[in-house]
């Protein structure tokens, strides 16, 4: 909650939830909790940022700061890519996508969905995938168990022009965003420095196929994950006038993933406000 909070205060609109890499069978194997332990503890994901929220709502009218205590907050809950769940970085190479059918991606993803769906999210963030095959499975599941809820889709990406998998990410955009449910794409935990080119490419996609969805990018800070060495590599996200690359390249929610922080968020939003951008 007080991680929620800290984004709060440096001016976030967004909290995902902690469930990126939640799973019922990840916390059977690794916390030893049953089925309904481990759809409570999913659900606590959202709970615990709408508490964060009122908690930041409730200290600033107590400052009387009225205006920004009503300001308009979202709760996305994080569905993460199957490939979270191995434990083994795939998820930033989509390396597991010819070996898993999509009955079983659906079969794993669909347990957390309904939790986070059953605790009130207002939208899913499908976040992290690294192939437009697993982000129409999620979708083709979307479409039979809950087709009105909105969802943004954001691809990882290896370059500026291809998915984690090797895809074209103008057509992995095509793919997902003809959906109905689809309010949202673009690309998140990646590489910075690819960010407005790969949305150049997003924006034109979504031109192409005639979809007026809300270009997103979230990138991370720039350093590597191995499943040897963790977080490795240099830091990109120093400057915080990179996100007006990205805006100026379409994208109407920013942010950031794994290792940007509070501080540059608040570093962001201060661009973002002295550009006239916010």
């Amino acid at each position: 909650q007080r991680t929620h909070l800290s984004y709060l205060y440096a001016g976030a609109s967004v909290l995902t939830t902690a469930s990126y890499q939640a799973s019922i069978g990840g916390f059977a194997s690794y916390l030893g909790l049953n089925e309904s332990q481990a759809k409570q503890l999913i659900k606590k994901s959202v709970d615990i940022a709408r508490q964060s929220i009122s908690q930041y709502r409730n200290e600033l009218m107590s400052l009387e700061l009225k205006e920004l205590a009503s300001r308009k907050i979202w709760v996305a809950g994080s569905v993460g890519p199957y490939g979270a769940c191995l434990h083994d970085a795939s998820e930033y190479s989509g390396s597991y996508i010819d070996d898993v059918s999509e009955k079983r991606l659906q079969e794993w993803h669909k347990p957390r969905i309904k939790c986070l769906l059953a605790q009130g999210v207002d939208l899913l963030a499908i976040e992290t995938i690294p192939s437009q095959i697993e982000a129409l499975a999620i979708l083709n599941l979307l479409e039979k168990d809950a087709k009105n809820v909105p969802v943004w889709v954001t691809f990882t990406c290896k370059n500026d022009k291809l998915t984690s998998r090797g895809e074209s990410i103008r057509d992995a955009v095509v793919a997902v965003a003809g959906r109905h449910q689809v309010i949202g794409v673009g690309v998140n935990c990646c590489n910075p420095d690819h960010v407005a080119s790969l949305l150049k490419n997003c924006r034109e996609a979504l031109e192409h196929c005639g979809s007026n969805a809300t270009l997103v990018a979230y990138p991370n800070s720039g350093e590597q994950w191995s499943h040897q060495h963790g977080w490795h590599g240099e830091k990109l996200t120093s400057d915080p006038n990179k996100v007006l690359e990205w805006v100026d390249a379409g994208a109407r929610i920013v942010g950031g993933c794994c290792r940007v922080g509070p501080r540059q968020i608040a570093e962001f939003r201060a661009s973002l406000l002295d550009a006239g951008k916010l």
